[in-house]
């Protein structure tokens, strides 16, 4: 089964295990570890192969994309950092890693990953210390941390299309 980004939003009085309602734009990948830390994107949308809460979330406002991590979000909610992508960066950038398995190849072999998105911002995944961080060249205080088991069960929810644009969405990229 997948989840299309639309417009979803986290409760910020969620349980201590983080379980919550979630209606909105943060999306997490299936394939998380056990801990359950992952990539998630949005209001908020976790990939199914997370095994636990932490992950890459994804939520969209119907115009930028926000990708965050739980283990972030879980401690300074709302404001915990977000990269911004535009509708067509973040199309770009899931294709990226459908077709190519770019951003999990580079995080497996440990290598830094750099991609130039249709708006001409620099997206960069590196490794430090055991960890990933995502940065963009637009948002240079804003940096995510991701283990390698986050960025892999992040990179199976793309495969399981959890974290494509709603039709909606995707019909605004033609239009803009």
């Amino acid at each position: 089964m997948s989840l299309l980004l639309g417009l979803y939003r986290k409760a910020s009085a969620s349980n201590p295990s983080g379980n919550c309602v979630e209606a909105g734009i943060w999306k997490k990948s299936t394939a998380s570890n056990p801990s359950g830390n992952c990539v998630e994107i949005g209001a908020w949308q976790k990939s199914s192969a997370s095994a636990v809460n932490n992950c890459l979330e994804a939520s969209s406002d119907g115009y930028i994309v926000q990708a965050r991590d739980t283990k972030e979000s879980k401690v300074v909610g709302d404001d915990a950092p977000v990269l911004e992508f535009g509708l067509e960066d973040w199309e770009d950038f899931i294709l990226a890693e459908k077709g190519q398995h770019r951003i999990t190849s580079a995080a497996r072999d440990g290598k830094v990953m750099k991609m130039t998105l249709p708006n001409g911002q620099l997206f960069e995944q590196s490794p430090r210390g055991g960890n990933f961080l995502w940065t963009m060249d637009d948002q240079p205080n804003i940096v995510l941390r991701f283990t390698p088991e986050e960025i892999r069960a992040w990179g199976i929810g793309v495969e399981e299309d959890e974290f494509d644009l709603s039709p909606e969405l995707k019909q605004r990229l033609v239009r803009i």
